[in-house]
């Protein structure tokens, strides 16, 4: 018998796919519109799409208009990806990554390529890696990806723990753009190089699950409920100590936990429902090490 999701579940992963499929399409948007009307390459999968796309418009001729192919390459590269990743990675996480690059791939392929902007390169580098940054950050937070090396990488990190996204990703776009620099010229790397950074650091403030937080909770109720709730909703663990209140000299439980900033306020709305009158001291950007579960 097949186990049904419940419905509060049902609904929150539907806000996840609506803000997923608003990311891809803010993407592949930026994309046409900004990153490939100034010729100027994204990082990873997508900017090896990219040097196919213009090494068969340069060397075959192929005149293709305002037709973006390398949405369909992009596609193209994902299905072996999508095929492994269905058996090693979580299925509703590949689910929802197959349907966001199916998604991005229609935008891209039907929506014309448009100098929104005209040929400045730089306001399109700085525009455009704003406005990509923005659309992965959204999908980022709704627990999906946009397929490419990014999956690799979560199955590379599953077999060994010394790797992280950050690092793999590097090193791809480092030959992305050395292919650039070899096929291409050195300021289409270099503005291309830019675009990258700008698109990361805008990731970085959209997609918070990139930011971890400490939480201590200070409270005179007995925590074991509201420890079992955080273990259920969250998924995280929590390390209970003994306190003495200076002033009242009074028992209190003094609870400390370690989570992404994108998981606070589920954490607020469990405190407050347990105990409303919690002392609670937040630090935001901590850096974690050892045992620590780094959700997507």
């Amino acid at each position: 018998m097949t186990k049904t999701l419940p419905a509060a579940v049902r609904a929150k992963e539907l806000r996840r796919f609506a803000v997923a499929l608003m990311g891809t399409c803010i993407y592949a948007l930026g994309m046409n519109l900004f990153i490939v009307p100034a010729s100027l390459y994204s990082g990873g999968a997508m900017g090896i799409s990219q040097i196919i796309r213009t090494l068969l418009t340069q060397t075959l001729n192929m005149d293709l208009g305002d037709f973006n192919i390398a949405g369909i390459l992009y596609y193209l590269i994902n299905i072996p990806i999508f095929i492994i990743s269905w058996y090693k990675l979580d299925r509703m996480f590949v689910i929802k990554t197959i349907l966001a690059v199916t998604a991005m791939t229609l935008v891209m392929t039907f929506v014309p390529v448009v100098p929104l902007l005209g040929s400045d390169r730089i306001t399109n580098c700085l525009v455009g890696g704003v406005i990509n940054g923005i659309g992965i950050g959204l999908i980022l937070r709704s627990s999906g990806t946009l397929g490419g090396f990014d999956l690799v990488s979560l199955m590379i990190m599953k077999k060994h723990k010394g790797f992280s996204v950050g690092k793999i990703s590097l090193s791809i776009n480092l030959i992305v753009y050395s292919l650039c620099m070899v096929l291409l010229d050195v300021p289409t790397a270099i503005y291309s190089l830019v675009s990258s950074v700008v698109c990361t650091t805008t990731i970085d403030r959209v997609h918070t699950q990139n930011q971890d937080a400490e939480v201590t909770i200070i409270t005179k109720q007995p925590p074991t409920a509201l420890e079992h709730e955080v273990f259920a909703q969250l998924n995280r663990g929590m390390t209970q100590l003994h306190g003495i209140g200076a002033y009242t000299e009074e028992d209190v439980n003094v609870l400390y936990i370690t989570l992404s900033e994108y998981e606070l306020p589920i954490l607020r709305q469990i405190i407050r429902r347990f105990d409303p009158h919690a002392f609670v001291v937040v630090k935001d950007r901590v850096r974690v090490f050892g045992n620590y579960l780094k959700k997507l």
